[in-house]
């Protein structure tokens, strides 16, 4: 879905309560200028950001919904709304200063439709420190009518005095009754909606981006690998090169987070009926066999701590970054000292 036909998509179904409690702000003319959406990865708020701004900047809303019919609405789908402004990184994995200096410098013109104007910055998480600052006096100097709208799936990277002059939503996780009937009008029928609902940790977006036949042959791949190095039958650099990929980097990361939570949450309840990875029950077990309750712990930790690396802006070495952890899983698995 391209960034454009998020507006057009409108709310998604899981969106009410966050939907309600801005429509009477809106009502009551009392909506504030910054606004920060939180919440994990692919549950649309993102989706919410840009159906709200097309709500802003359109002629005639209805019932809380862009008309889609205005010419707002019309350049607002198209992606040339002038009254619209998307921040994001470009160039590299961050928003900089320049970023925002174009901003404070837009957020001060007079719209030029003659109505709102709104800014949409995502991941808000992936300003620096000079950015950052430099989009407080944004936040605490709103030009009239204009409305600053920060998405981010990690709140606790944000500066605490960029958080603390936004309003603050939170988006949870859908239910299983309000994600699945969503999902499926958008996947194969075929697909068993709900083991892969589980896998994405409830993430609905997640599902219809990524959760295709090639993720589970993927995953599959990842599954073989870490078998091989957990019995000693592949190294820990021949792994990670199989593994290593520059189109889904932090998919590895996700991967081995959710084997090994199956693990654990298997070891402390003595059971397989919590299992996130249902179909993969033997490979779980051969885990759990291998690995105490504190190596898995500090393994999700290192694995945590790779995920965030690999996410963040310090443009790491992937393929060490990979290697240093599989190389951890090894020595893990045979049960030496750190």
């Amino acid at each position: 879905m391209s960034e454009p036909e998020f507006a057009k998509a409108g709310y998604l179904p899981w969106q009410q309560p966050q939907k309600e409690r801005l429509q009477l702000q809106i009502a009551a003319d009392r909506l504030p200028h910054a606004l920060l959406f939180s919440g994990i990865k692919d549950i649309g708020k993102k989706n919410f950001a840009f159906a709200l701004g097309a709500q802003l900047l359109c002629s005639h809303p209805d019932s809380g919904n862009a008309c889609n019919q205005c010419s707002s609405c019309h350049l607002v789908n198209a992606g040339t709304h002038p009254d619209l402004r998307l921040v994001h990184p470009e160039d590299s994995r961050l928003i900089v200063i320049e970023q925002i200096r174009h901003l404070t410098e837009w957020v001060v013109q007079t719209a030029q439709q003659g109505g709102r104007k709104v800014s949409i910055l995502y991941p808000a998480e992936q300003m620096n420190i000079q950015s950052a600052n430099a989009l407080l006096k944004c936040l605490e100097e709103p030009g009239a009518d204009t409305f600053l709208i920060l998405v981010t799936d990690q709140p606790g990277r944000l500066l605490p005095t960029v958080r603390s002059r936004c309003q603050r939503i939170e988006f949870q996780v859908p239910s299983e009754e309000e994600a699945i009937p969503w999902l499926q009008s958008r996947t194969d029928s075929g697909a068993d909606i709900s083991s892969l609902l589980a896998m994405a940790a409830g993430a609905p977006l997640k599902v219809v981006n990524q959760f295709d036949e090639d993720y589970l042959s993927r995953r599959a791949r990842i599954v073989g690998e870490i078998d091989g190095l957990i019995m000693g039958k592949v190294t820990a650099v021949s792994a990670a090169a199989s593994l290593l990929s520059k189109d889904y980097p932090v998919e590895i990361y996700d991967a081995l987070y959710g084997f090994f939570a199956d693990a654990l949450r298997t070891s402390l309840c003595s059971t397989n009926n919590t299992l996130i990875n249902k179909d993969l029950e033997t490979f779980i077990n051969l885990i759990c066999s291998n690995f105490d309750r504190t190596a898995m712990l500090l393994f999700i930790e290192c694995v945590n701590m790779s995920r965030r690396a690999i996410s963040g802006s310090s443009n790491p070495n992937s393929q060490l970054l990979l290697e240093s952890l599989l190389i951890k899983l090894a020595e893990l698995a045979d049960g030496r000292e750190e």
